[in-house]
């Protein structure tokens, strides 16, 4: 198979892919958002067979439908879940000093069974608020209620309509956002599920099961090329006793909530944009960068294609303006953060494949059995739309903890949280969270093929370089990206003069080891 070089060119100089349909092999492509295969076999003994693609709905196009599917007694909902018997009946942990403690300068406070910030560094710590002046009080105030109820809906459906079977429940934000979503008759269906060597984690969810009295098990995932590739199956089935259908279990998890709603997006993304100026910006950069790849000049330039993915969102922007009310706006930065985040075809959030990143490739999360209430369309929509605080980028989790603040339940305000910032703007009490004892993975490409096979594609200066950063990182087992060893090469010195900075070469060599280990599970079997 052909390999698509201008989608690589993308992915080495922006650090992910910009077509939500394009994969890096000529010929083969990714369904369009809001696309349907239709299959049609007309013969199977002979395997005639015909395909036809399917679009409902343009791409943002759907942002006319807003909250359609949300119900008449919302404010109802939103009642009984702050009024929940099961969250009101529960006392907050106490805050307790340690007896060890009570001696020292530095006093240690615990509470549901971790170690908590004290409650003067608390408030010292306490961030500046940064509230938008376009928005007054009491619209600001509906849009955090309606987000809310866009949550609720999303996990009340999909409890309804799908096998859920287990929800994660961690010491951060997002699952303890979704916990408060889940509609009381499905709390006791479910068992709550947390990484076992995640001691911080594991004690506050330990915490918050026992008191509501919900169901749990610790439990140790495993991380594995394979799994990440889903060459190896995570599903689990049910058999109906009274049907012979198979139903698939879902997990229910927090995956991308402090990305979208804590507007983390901006922060951890590839590419740094958050205003349509930073493109001018990083131009330069990029031009050093994408220069130093091939030897040939039929390769798009990737800045091209970003700039014409931003005006190709822009005319989408215009085309809402023209058929909505003025307050509904496409946010067009945050609508490309979220296609990247969604649609990217390989990426390099969260450190990549090398990393075991499961944003590394978002279209397999879509064929695993989990959900996520925060991937909801109609929430999605909502919040592309719906004019958020202009600062959500420079200012992550302001907005998340106010959101916290209007709608969680007492109790849940009250248990400790690991989420630094989450807990400076919702008033949370900290949890100060102990080191993992799971080793974070680092993965190597192996089959010396896939080294034979990619080398005649790139130029002697970018591969001698950056080969050489890998060979020498390869023995680092902390993969520490300080360790400069590899500057002395004469290749890597060499790389470094092209694109300006040891970092920068670096990051090339990251990106050339994702991209092998996407190659060599794909490409050399």
């Amino acid at each position: 198979p052909k390999l698509n070089l201008d989608l690589m060119a993308e992915y080495f100089v922006l650090g992910t892919t910009l077509s939500h349909t394009e994969t890096f092999v000529e010929g083969i492509h990714n369904l369009k958002p809001g696309g349907i295969l239709e299959v049609t076999v007309s013969d199977k003994i002979n395997s005639k067979w015909s395909l036809q693609n399917k679009l409902y709905t343009k791409f943002y196009g759907a942002c006319e439908h807003l909250n359609q599917r949300q119900d008449e007694d919302n404010q109802e909902h939103r009642d009984e879940i702050l009024h929940a018997e099961r969250f009101s009946q529960v006392q907050p942990p106490p805050l307790r000093q340690s007896l060890f403690s009570f001696h020292s300068k530095k006093p240690v406070f615990y509470s549901a069974g971790v170690q908590v910030e004290t409650p003067k560094q608390k408030k010292e710590q306490q961030l500046e608020v940064h509230p938008e002046p376009s928005a007054s009080p009491s619209s600001s105030r509906k849009l955090y209620y309606d987000v809310f109820d866009a949550l609720r809906c999303s996990v009340r459906y999909a409890m309804r309509d799908a096998s859920i079977t287990g929800a994660a429940l961690t010491g951060g934000g997002d699952t303890r956002l979704a916990l408060a979503c889940i509609p009381p008759e499905y709390l006791d269906k479910l068992v709550f599920q947390t990484h076992g060597k995640q001691h911080t984690d594991l004690q506050i969810a330990k915490w918050l099961t026992h008191h509501l009295q919900l169901r749990h098990r610790s439990f140790v995932p495993r991380v594995t090329m394979e799994v990440l590739h889903e060459q190896s199956s995570l599903r689990t089935i049910k058999q109906q006793e009274k049907q012979q259908a198979e139903i698939l279990e879902y997990q229910m998890h927090g995956r991308f909530g402090t990305e979208m709603l804590g507007f983390l997006c901006f922060d951890k993304s590839p590419i740094p944009l958050q205003t349509l100026d930073d493109i001018d910006k990083l131009t330069p950069r990029y031009n050093k960068l994408f220069q130093c790849l091939f030897d040939h000049d039929d390769v798009q330039h990737p800045v091209q294609t970003l700039k014409n993915v931003v005006e190709e969102m822009k005319q989408q922007q215009q085309d809402l303006q023209s058929r909505q009310h003025e307050e509904e706006n496409l946010d067009v930065c945050y609508a490309l953060q979220m296609q990247w985040y969604t649609r990217s075809f390989l990426c390099d959030i969260y450190g990549g494949l090398r990393k075991g990143s499961w944003f590394a490739m978002p279209y397999v999360f879509f064929t695993r059995n989990a959900y996520s209430p925060f991937l909801d369309a109609p929430l999605l929509r909502l919040l592309l739309c719906c004019r958020l605080p202009s600062s959500k980028a420079e200012h992550p989790y302001e907005w998340y903890g106010q959101l916290y603040k209007e709608c969680m339940p007492s109790l849940l305000l009250n248990v400790p949280c690991n989420n630094k910032l989450l807990c400076r703007h919702a008033g949370i009490p900290r949890a100060i969270k102990v080191p993992q004892k799971a080793p974070i993975p680092v993965f190597h490409p192996k089959d010396k093929k896939c080294y034979t096979l990619l080398r005649p594609l790139f130029s002697a200066t970018f591969w001698d370089g950056a080969i050489a950063i890998i060979s020498t990182t390869h023995k680092d087992d902390n993969n520490n990206n300080n360790n400069t060893s590899a500057c002395h090469y004469p290749q890597v010195q060499a790389l470094i003069r092209q694109v300006g900075s040891w970092e920068d070469a670096r990051l090339l060599s990251d990106r050339l080891m994702n991209f092998m280990l996407w190659y060599e599970s794909r490409m050399c079997d």
